[in-house]
């Protein structure tokens, strides 16, 4: 079988060495960590009192790796009280037209055969951006004749922001949009910050914990009924 070429391939070597990297760096912390603790608890034994070997072990313990315990906790609950403020004050579906507006506005002629499709818009269609609201957002997809979907996307410190605006082509208006907010850690091979595994445990508003109406609010405004005709 050929070899793998080309940046996919170059990529995979990459990911490789740094894996292996990783995982010594581990090792050899870990090892560092329990000769501190073995050190700690000789040391303790001196101490006049009956627990002084314990407490040697836990100082031997907390020497390297301490403030990495100390900093990843605070980072956890500053974080997790940033995306909380970010999906109460920012986060969820905001409705510029209501679906039984927008029914009434394309009228029921054009309502009557307006289906419900998913056609993905990729970055070589060349398709153009939307400005709205200060922002600039990608077309994603064509959700009926009419609606495409935008995107629009950003980090917050460590906060991963998706904004899903809903537009009509025809009229040239926003009928709503979804914002969500999720923190989540890097891949492993990627970063060393994948060692922060339990970012992955901050409760916040990613698309997937939207209730299923609010995740699929675009077929509000199409017809179910309706079909794509040949």
């Amino acid at each position: 079988n050929p070899s793998p070429t080309g940046r996919g391939a170059s990529s995979l070597n990459c990911k490789q060495p740094l894996g292996i990297a990783i995982f010594l760096f581990l090792g050899v912390w870990l090892i560092i960590t329990l000769l501190c603790m073995l050190l700690g608890w000789f040391l303790g034994r001196r101490l006049p009192f009956s627990w002084g070997k314990w407490f040697g072990l836990f100082l031997g313990f907390m020497l390297p790796t301490g403030y990495y315990l100390v900093s990843w906790t605070a980072e956890y609950f500053m974080m997790q009280a940033r995306v909380s403020e970010l999906c109460k004050t920012q986060g969820g579906t905001k409705s510029y037209i209501s679906p039984e507006a927008y029914r009434q506005m394309i009228g029921e002629s054009e309502w009557q055969h307006l289906y419900t499709m998913n056609q993905s818009i990729y970055a070589g269609d060349k398709e153009s951006h939307l400005q709205f609201a200060g922002k600039a957002y990608t077309p994603v997809a064509q959700r009926t004749p009419r609606i495409r979907a935008f995107q629009f996307r950003q980090e917050i410190e460590g906060i991963h922001e998706t904004d899903m605006l809903y537009y009509d082509d025809i009229s040239q208006q926003a009928l709503f949009q979804t914002v969500t907010f999720d923190a989540v850690a890097p891949p492993f091979l990627y970063y060393a910050g994948g060692l922060k595994f339990w970012l992955n445990d901050i409760r916040d508003c990613a698309i997937d914990t939207l209730p299923e109406d609010e995740r699929h609010f675009v077929a509000h405004y199409a017809n179910s009924d309706a079909k794509k005709e040949n």
